[in-house]
Formats: structure tokens, C-alpha cells, sequence
């Protein structure tokens, strides 16, 4: 039940209760995040903000690393209790991670006289 009536003096009150207000924070918590999302969204819309070769590098990076997380945990959950949609969702980054990593060198500055192919010539 999420709010009780209760009787004083012949006049009902509501009483409000943990599971209701537990509701009420996380509508504000949401209502917050949608706000400052957009806020962000209308400030950033007229950037002319250009990215560069290593920035591209350090978020793949950060991809590999936040992608291997994931699957490491996934994989780690289903060693404790054994279930196969969370063996399948933490290989699946697992997975990603090592896509995601190969991406990262492949595109990276440091390696690129390693390639046949220069980075210019592969986008089209």
C-alpha cells in the first residue's frame, strides 16, 4: 500500500509511507536529469567544436576499458550464480571490448606506419 488513511478526529488523513516517497525521488531524480540533459543539449547544439586523431583514440580507449568492466563483472556474476543470460550479456562485452580495442590501435596515431592503408583512405 503505498499511503494509509488514517482517522483523527473524524478527518482522514493520508499518511505518506517509504514506498511513496522513494516514488516522489526518483520522479525528481528524473525530472532533474531530463532538465539538465536538456540544458546541455541547448548550450552545446551551436558548438563548433571539431575532435582530433587522439582525441578519437582516448575515447576508444575509455570504450575498451568501460566495455571489458562490464564483461568481466558479467562473467564474474555468472561464476557466483550460474545464468546464462548474464554468460551471454558479459561475453557479449567481453566481446566488445576486444572490437572495441582493436579499433582504438587501429586508428591511433602511434601506429599508423604499421598499416598498409592510411587513415584518410579508409573512412570512404
Amino acid at each position: 500500500m503505498v499511503a494509509e488513511a488514517a482517522a483523527v478526529d473524524g478527518t482522514v488523513e493520508m499518511i505518506s509511507t517509504p514506498a511513496s516517497r522513494a516514488t516522489k525521488q526518483k520522479t525528481a531524480t528524473y525530472a532533474l536529469t531530463f532538465v539538465v540533459l536538456l540544458a546541455i543539449f541547448f548550450l552545446l547544439r551551436q558548438s563548433a567544436w571539431l575532435g582530433s586523431k587522439d582525441l578519437h583514440t582516448i575515447m576508444e580507449v575509455i570504450a575498451t576499458l568501460l566495455a571489458l568492466m562490464v564483461g568481466v563483472l558479467g562473467l564474474v556474476r555468472y561464476h557466483t550464480k550460474p545464468n546464462n543470460t548474464i554468460l551471454f550479456i558479459g561475453a557479449g562485452f567481453f566481446g566488445t571490448a576486444m572490437l572495441e580495442g582493436y579499433h582504438a590501435v587501429v586508428t591511433s596515431r602511434w601506429f599508423e606506419q604499421l598499416w598498409p592503408s592510411e587513415a584518410a583512405r579508409l573512412i570512404p
